[in-house]
């Protein structure tokens, strides 16, 4: 007993070398005793489920395992459940072979756990007794886990069942290698340097010698004792540098090339006869001025070559060397130091909370580098400390702290690592006095290394006893003193688009409980929408809409996002705003729909793209159409009369999650309709005439 006992801890730990044609694992019997099992087949487990790592169709993000019946010579049904190491599987899914629509339950994938079970009505058989196939989708660079079965039962072809509760099934032990790129060459063996790379130029922010317009970033050399040589090229995240100086420590002249800095691009490189060290390893220090109120920013390596005192090289082009990156924070403003001794600051309280987890998703298979959260109080940036504080799993964060998390970073202003973003999404609160708008969402590195939000939502703190909420419940109150008495058919159709753009209509008041009327139709283009015409008519005879010409109306043509901003405030009877600092960087007080979005910015009826943009020329979506208008609906608080339940669109798992409500409330009231094929296509870019369709069917929907 003993000698198996040692046996099965050393098969154990060598399982990661292990994985090829046979697999080790580790099992239970009936008395609780370990076995080894190195099966080349699964005959030789006695009974229960035998779970093989399947390397060849593995990869770094998804990893499959097998699953094959052992002790019974057909199966009936069986119920098997995982338990998982690791928490961070993002998705998990289970390919019964002897039954089509098995019960899969990743209910609980966050804690790691995956149950299937399946019952037929007869036995069946596979060549190879296989009975499942998992796949479990996992983040890039997952470390070595194990799967660990929990449950075990099978019933056979005559429905007698071996479980491992009974003692008649075992209970297997599965460990999960690391993922190792068997293309890749590999790198030379790292010395005792700091984390991050393992070979090549690791950069560390110096936080102690930056300020808020220069900042120094240290480089050391990793995977080489000595230095003769190197070449380093870096790709800035901003394009607004100034200024870059580079020093290196075991050469007194390198060449260092700036040409492009307007481009964020910065180069150096050296060649000596002998090979130097220095005594922390330190090559390079940067020295990167920046204008002041420059936000976080990314710095990463596009090439690494290092040569050694020997005169061999490592380098990125030819992976024996890494590519390296470091996020440089947003400057914090310090304060004056008291000149007394401080008293102890109370813990902020504030009138209402809100989880960002219960706001913020993540969807699957995308992994967020840093979380977006902006605060405002009657339409300015509140106060940190005073209007609203942030609290990561109960601790009230400094200041400084939130906005480094603001910035792509940890609290305590280190890169980020792993599934940290997630970890901080999952923990952070904001609470917040009334009066207080907080807008969130997850950010995601963009091509040229900012961080861009999406899916940005916002809640209102409203009352001292009222709970915030995302969508408002208010829905619109006021009656048209005159409807159209006919409705349009359709609305949703009409897929092609062409390349002209709207002209709307002049400032008229086309606020719910404004006269609308039905013109006689001007327009001879019409034949392709049948089911707009009474939209288009209507709402050009009321100003909200104008034609290409007096006769044609182009209603396949798209429309763009500041077109329909427009759009929506002369429907709701919402005024121009011409403030002297524009709300967007890329909204300029020349532009003709300059009023209108500020307008509609104002009023919280558009949130922009980013904080600072609202990429008016884009063609705007259709998902993007629903939540403008669902927005100044609640905000004039008029209510819609509710015909039938939300539909049922059969894309609907791909709506945004900012828009859901809106596309779910204005299809209930026929506001919206979906496309002949049943799909609501929320990406797809609306045509003039759907938007048309859109404003009429909200003037139909009125009620008391």
């Amino acid at each position: 007993m003993k000698r198996n006992k040692i046996v099965a801890f050393i098969a154990a730990l060598s399982v990661a070398a292990s994985i090829g044609t046979g697999m080790t694992g580790v099992f239970a019997n009936a008395d609780n005793e370990e076995l080894l099992v190195t099966a080349e087949t699964v005959e030789e487990v006695t009974s229960g489920v035998k779970l093989v790592y399947d390397e060849d169709n593995s990869t770094d993000t998804e990893k499959v395992i097998k699953a094959y019946y052992v002790g019974v010579d057909s199966v009936s049904g069986a119920a098997v459940n995982l338990q998982m190491s690791i928490t961070t599987a993002t998705a998990a899914e289970v390919d019964v072979a002897i039954k089509s629509s098995p019960t899969v339950n990743t209910d609980k994938l966050s804690e790691g756990v995956v149950n299937f079970n399946f019952s037929n009505t007869s036995g069946s058989t596979t060549e190879d007794k296989l009975l499942a196939t998992y796949k479990i989708t996992v983040p890039a660079g997952t470390d070595e886990f194990t799967v660990e079965q929990t449950k075990v039962q099978i019933t056979d072809g005559n429905f007698k069942s071996i479980s491992s509760t009974k003692s008649t099934a075992q209970l297997m032990t599965l460990t999960v290698p690391k993922w190792t790129d068997p293309n890749a060459t590999e790198a030379p063996e790292p010395t005792a340097t700091p984390s991050v790379v393992n070979a090549g130029v690791q950069l560390v922010y110096d936080a102690d010698n930056s300020t808020e317009t220069e900042k120094v970033v240290k480089a050391y050399y990793v995977g080489v004792d000595s230095v003769s040589g190197a070449a380093v090229n870096l790709q800035m995240g901003i394009t607004t540098a100034t200024a870059a100086e580079v020093d290196v420590a075991i050469q007194s002249s390198p060449t260092i090339n700036t040409d492009k800095l307007s481009e964020g691009v910065v180069n150096f490189n050296f060649s000596n006869t002998s090979g130097s060290t220095t005594e922390d390893k330190l090559l390079a220090t940067y020295k990167i001025t920046v204008p002041a109120g420059t936000g976080a920013f990314k710095i990463e390596q596009t090439k690494v070559q290092i040569t050694d005192g020997n005169f061999k090289s490592i380098s990125s082009t030819k992976s024996t060397a890494d590519l390296g990156w470091v996020m440089i924070p947003a400057w914090a403003t310090a304060t004056e130091a008291p000149t007394q001794a401080p008293t102890e600051v109370p813990a902020f309280t504030g009138d209402n909370e809100v989880a960002v987890s219960d706001i913020v998703s993540v969807p699957s298979g995308k992994t967020p580098a840093g979380v977006y959260v902006k605060v405002t109080k009657n339409g300015a940036d509140a106060k940190y400390g005073e209007d609203y504080a942030a609290f990561l799993d109960g601790k009230e964060l400094t200041e400084e702290e939130f906005e480094n998390i603001q910035s792509g970073l940890k609290p305590d202003g280190t890169a980020y690592v792993d599934d940290v973003v997630n970890d901080i999404i999952n923990k952070l609160v904001i609470k917040g006095m009334n009066g207080t708008k907080v807008s969130m969402g997850a950010a995601y590195m963009t091509g040229d290394n900012q961080l861009q939000p999406e899916d940005v939502t916002s809640v209102d703190f409203v009352a001292p006893t009222a709970a915030p909420t995302v969508a408002p419940t208010a829905r619109p109150t006021a009656t048209p003193t005159a409807r159209p008495t006919s409705r349009p058919s359709g609305g949703g159709g009409g897929g092609s688009h062409g390349g002209s753009t709207i002209a709307s209509g002049s400032s008229t008041s086309g606020v719910a409980g404004s006269q609308v009327t039905t013109p006689a139709a001007n327009f001879t283009d019409l034949d392709s929408v049948p089911w707009a015409l009474p939209a288009i008519n209507t709402l050009a005879g009321n100003g909200i809409v104008n034609g290409t010409s007096d006769t044609t109306f182009e209603p396949l043509a798209p429309v763009t996002r500041a077109q329909f901003a427009k759009m929506v405030c002369i429907t709701f009877g919402i005024g121009e705003k011409n403030p002297a600092a524009p709300t967007f960087t890329d909204v300029a007080p020349t532009d003709w729909f300059y009023g209108y979005v500020e307008a509609a910015a104002a009023t919280g009826i558009v949130m922009g793209v980013s904080d600072t943009e609202f990429d008016p020329n884009a063609l705007i979506t259709r998902e993007q159409m629903a939540a403008m208008m669902y927005r100044a609906i609640t905000i004039k608080n008029i209510t819609l009369k509710t015909s039938s339940a939300p539909a049922s669109f059969t894309d609907a798992y791909t709506i945004s999650g900012y828009a859901v409500e809106a596309v779910n409330v204005l299809s209930a009231a026929s506001v919206i309709n979906g496309m002949d094929d049943g799909r609501f296509a929320p990406q797809e870019t609306a045509t003039r005439a759907q938007a048309a369709c859109i404003i009429y069917q909200y003037f139909l929907s009125y009620t008391n």
